[in-house]
Order: C-alpha cells, then structure tokens, then sequence
C-alpha cells in the first residue's frame, strides 16, 4: 500500500473532534427529517473538510482520496445530517 493510500491520521483525528462536538443529539435528531444541521455544516466548512480531496487548483483543499473517503466515513459514523460527500 502507498503512502497516498493511507489517509492522514491528523486528519482523520481533527475531523473525528470536530464531528463529537458538533454531532449531537440535538442536532442530529432534527436532522433526521430535515437532513440538513447549519451548525455541523459550518464548522465543517470552516474547516475545509467538505473540499478535501478536490485539487486546489480547482478551488479545493488539496488532499488524497483516502483522505476525502475517512471523512466522508467519519461523517457517516456520526450520522452528521450534511451533504458533504456530494460537494467533492
């Protein structure tokens, strides 16, 4: 396995606080009908993490694929009500 296989783990650790954080009950209920929670989206955003894995040259973060997929997963886990893998 390559090193561009093998997502960051500071990533994947940043992006895991952000989502205990944000990801609560009370967000994440609501969420549910709505599918949507501006609160888990905007510290997402502020972030970066909803572009990580489109080149910079085209407006993103930069990043590997394994990067963007352990974020995605990380959102999915946490059942975060944003549409993140739809903006990559």
């Amino acid at each position: 396995m390559s090193a561009a296989e093998i997502a960051d783990p500071l990533l994947v650790e940043t992006v895991e606080r952000l989502l205990v954080a944000t990801c609560t009950f009370d967000e994440v209920e609501p969420g549910e009908l709505t599918r949507w929670s501006a609160p888990v989206w905007d510290a997402l955003a502020e972030a970066g993490f909803p572009w990580v894995g489109v080149p910079e040259a085209a407006g993103g973060m930069g990043g590997s694929l394994a990067d963007a997929a352990s974020i995605v997963r990380a959102v999915g886990t946490h059942a975060a009500p944003v549409p993140l893998a739809e903006t990559g």
